[in-house]
């Protein structure tokens, strides 16, 4: 949730928006690390899924990352 406070905008953009973004800039894969109250309090076995095929919508290989979670990059 965004929203608007005197001097600007604060708060987070929905995932839906942000892999709309990724779509726009050719961004094939996102790693979601730093989630709102609504992902970090739900249920991940429902949000994972969720988040894959609002990627998979728009091209984008999305997952919400998991503590103790080890990644590489090339």
């Amino acid at each position: 949730m965004v929203r608007r406070v005197p001097g600007g905008l604060v708060g987070h953009t929905p995932v839906r928006t942000q892999l709309g973004w990724c779509e726009e800039e050719g961004v094939r894969r996102a790693l979601f690390t730093h989630c709102g109250s609504d992902v970090v309090a739900g249920d991940e076995r429902m949000l994972q899924p969720k988040v894959r095929r609002m990627g998979e919508e728009r091209g984008v290989d999305a997952a919400i990352a998991h503590d103790g979670q080890e990644i590489v990059l090339r």
